[in-house]
């Protein structure tokens, strides 16, 4: 992530509907009561696009670019159907079935493209469950949500602005209507033009 001196921090990403968010809670409240308290306990579920630090007039014209954008994107259905530890990391993710991946990462690149901001991006779609934790709660974590995953699908209708609190907790400040009309999920040419891969 990129942040200017002392600038408040901000992360776009598509936040889940509250059916699909409350499936991903449920998770993490099963995985509470076996390991106790994770990094990310509290978080809604969302896919980060970027992470960066701005001040009020680099935000204006952030938010402009992010209207902009989500005006000629369809909005479209997504598949998480497998779970993904990274071991690196201690982190535990739900992962898109491959259609749904190719349609995120493509979505991704595009806006972090020509995002008007040197930015810290995100090239992987997931949604995580639990973060930082140890080789051994990971263990019990993988092997607890593959006994209670089914898979998720839910429709991305918006791309969210959220902003850190000082808990490190995000919250959305503004939510960004995606608003194409295009079956191809890219109305602008140049956007539909743009390499899967």
């Amino acid at each position: 992530m990129t942040q200017e001196n002392d600038s408040p921090v901000f992360s776009f990403a598509i936040c889940l509907p509250p059916e699909a968010d409350m499936a991903v809670s449920g998770h993490k409240k099963n995985l509470f009561k076996e390991i106790g308290w994770f990094s990310s306990r509290n978080s809604q579920g969302h896919i980060t696009f970027n992470g960066f630090g701005a001040h009020e007039r680099k935000l204006q014209v952030i938010e402009r670019y992010a209207k902009s954008f989500c005006e000629q994107i369809t909005p479209f259905s997504v598949s998480f159907d497998s779970l993904s530890a990274y071991p690196s990391s201690g982190a535990l993710c739900l992962s898109p079935e491959k259609e749904s991946k190719k349609h995120l990462e493509k979505l991704m690149r595009l806006f972090n493209k020509n995002f008007p901001l040197k930015k810290g991006p995100s090239n992987d779609p997931h949604i995580t469950i639990a973060k930082e934790l140890d080789q051994e709660k990971l263990q019990i974590a993988s092997k607890l949500a593959k006994a209670g995953f089914s898979g998720l699908q839910f429709n991305c209708n918006a791309i969210h602005l959220r902003k850190l609190d000082r808990n490190g907790q995000y919250f959305i400040i503004r939510t960004f209507p995606l608003k194409g009309t295009d079956p191809s999920g890219f109305s602008s040419p140049q956007l539909s033009l743009w390499p899967t891969d």
